[in-house]
């Protein structure tokens, strides 16, 4: 191989590197799952779905008293929150959580367990929810999916009480743009 064939390789496998698309830094992609799969499409379920399989996963603690100041904080920053409830009456556990919206939108919950829970604004009313689903089509880690309208401000997600240790939450904006920097 002469001079010019080897520095056109040289050149040839570098410009490779720089157009081969990735998300993320895994050093081990050893396979694709159906998660990676199902954001390929760019969906909202989909990124539901990468997160609840893949994370990354953040650990936080419910609170007892909703109105409480210890309650942790959940967030729509491509995370998974891995809520513990705590214990309550009975032997029962459950707890609350809160969620800042930083704008106003579509906000999709994706549980990885039904889950029975309530949603309250600031002022501490019901916020309805605009829908739910057992699970998606897109993966199966997915065991509850619900959206909520909500408006700029902090809410409060209430669980009932119930034998679960806890739940396993990905919140994604639908209207936010799509940033994967997962660092």
């Amino acid at each position: 191989m002469n001079d010019l064939s080897r520095l056109s390789l040289i050149f040839g496998l570098t410009a490779l590197g720089f157009v081969l698309p990735a998300c993320g830094d895994d050093a081990d992609d050893t396979a694709d799952t159906a998660a990676d799969a199902a954001v390929e499409a760019e969906t909202v379920d989909g990124e539901g779905c990468e997160h609840q399989a893949e994370g990354p996963a953040v650990a936080v603690t419910a609170a007892a008293d909703a109105a409480g100041a210890d309650a942790a904080a959940i967030d729509d920053d491509h995370n998974r929150y891995d809520v513990a409830f705590v214990d309550l009456a009975a032997g029962q556990k459950g707890g609350s959580v809160t969620f800042a919206a930083d704008a106003d939108g579509e906000f999709h919950f994706f549980f990885d367990a039904a889950v029975t829970y309530s949603v309250f604004d600031t002022a501490g009313a019901p916020v309805a929810r605009e829908s739910t689903v057992a699970s998606t089509a897109t993966c199966d880690v997915v065991r509850q999916w619900d959206v909520y309208d909500l408006a700029v401000g902090t809410y409060t997600l209430t669980f009932a009480p119930s034998d679960a240790a806890g739940v396993k939450i990905v919140v994604e904006n639908a209207g936010a743009a799509h940033d994967h920097t997962h660092e």
